[in-house]
């Protein structure tokens, strides 16, 4: 059965060799770690609905440095296909939403051991690799 994805963003944000992982408030994974993110709603472009949704949940403001990957979710209803960026912040104080519970800045390595999103444990996956 074909479900149709919805297009989303995120992005793994890295600052002074450290990668922000928030802990979802939401209903969909809740309680679980990812990177921040959500659906393209009217922006031109996935960079641009990976910024404002890194600025609507974390405060921070990002500048993307390239694609790590596409990723699609398959255990939720509905599911996502996510445009995954690489991102630097200058800065790490966050200011988060209602939509985050907790937030770290870690090592790539030790995000591993965090309770991951799948896609986000493959993205995670996918950058340790790269580097």
């Amino acid at each position: 059965m074909d479900r149709s994805l919805i297009p989303a963003a995120s992005a793994l944000i890295i600052h002074q060799g450290k990668v922000l992982f928030i802990q979802r408030a939401q209903e969909l994974a809740r309680g679980k770690w990812a990177f921040p993110g959500g659906s393209i709603k009217g922006d031109k472009t996935a960079e641009e609905a990976a910024k404002r949704e890194v600025k609507e949940e974390t405060g921070l403001e990002i500048k993307i440095l390239r694609l790590l990957g596409v990723y699609r979710t398959r255990e939720y209803e509905p599911n996502y296909e996510i445009s995954c960026f690489v991102a630097e912040s200058e800065g790490d104080k966050v200011t988060p939403s209602d939509e985050i519970m907790d937030w770290k800045w870690l090592e790539p390595k030790e995000g591993l051991k965090l309770d991951l999103t799948k896609t986000v444990g493959q993205a995670l996956e996918d950058f340790i690799k790269a580097t």
